[in-house]
C-alpha cells in the first residue's frame, strides 16, 4: 500500500443477486475507490461468486477467476467461510468444517492471505478452553495447508 493511500474493500454478500462480473463492473464504475473484495466461500456465508469445488479442482478456472478480478483492478482480500465447526448438530459441524478447510485451501491456491471464520457454538456460553481449542485447530489447519501447499494430506 502506498503511504497515505486509503484502500477500501467490499464484502460481496452485498451483491448476492448479481454475478461476480456484474458486481465487479458496478464497483469499478460506481465506486472506483474499492480495490479489494471479500468473497463468500461457504458455511453460513452465501457464495454465488465462487464455485469452490470447481476452483479447487481446476487450475484454468482459478486463473479465469483471478483474471476477472484483475480486469476490474480489484484484488481478493479474503474468503469468508464463517460457520459453526463445533455445532452440536454433527451434519452442520461437518459441513462447516469442510467449508472452512476448502476456503483455506482455495485461499492458498489463489494467493489470498486471509480467511474469515468464527469459532464457538450456537446458543451457548463458550468456555475459554473450548475457544482455545478452536483457535489451535484453526491454526493447525492453516499450517497444514501452508506446509502442503493447500493440498489434502
Amino acid at each position: 500500500m502506498e503511504k497515505d493511500k486509503l484502500e477500501i474493500g467490499v464484502v460481496l454478500e452485498a451483491f448476492l443477486d448479481h454475478s461476480l462480473e456484474d458486481a465487479l463492473q458496478f464497483l469499478s464504475t460506481n465506486a472506483p475507490e474499492v480495490s479489494f473484495v471479500e468473497v463468500g466461500a461457504g458455511g453460513y456465508a452465501p457464495h454465488p461468486h465462487c464455485d469452490i469445488e470447481d476452483l479447487l479442482a481446476n487450475k484454468q478456472a482459478r486463473s479465469n477467476w483471478l483474471n476477472l478480478l484483475e480486469k476490474y483492478n480489484i484484488k481478493l482480500d479474503a474468503f469468508n467461510a464463517w460457520g459453526n465447526t463445533l455445532h452440536p448438530n454433527k451434519e452442520i459441524a461437518k459441513a462447516h468444517d469442510s467449508a472452512l478447510r476448502n476456503a483455506i485451501r482455495l485461499a492458498s491456491e489463489l494467493g489470498a492471505e486471509r480467511v474469515v471464520a468464527m469459532s464457538g457454538c450456537p446458543g451457548g456460553v463458550v468456555h475459554l478452553r473450548l475457544l482455545t481449542l478452536v483457535q489451535v485447530a484453526g491454526f493447525r489447519i492453516l499450517r497444514e495447508c501452508i506446509l502442503n501447499n493447500g493440498k489434502n494430506q
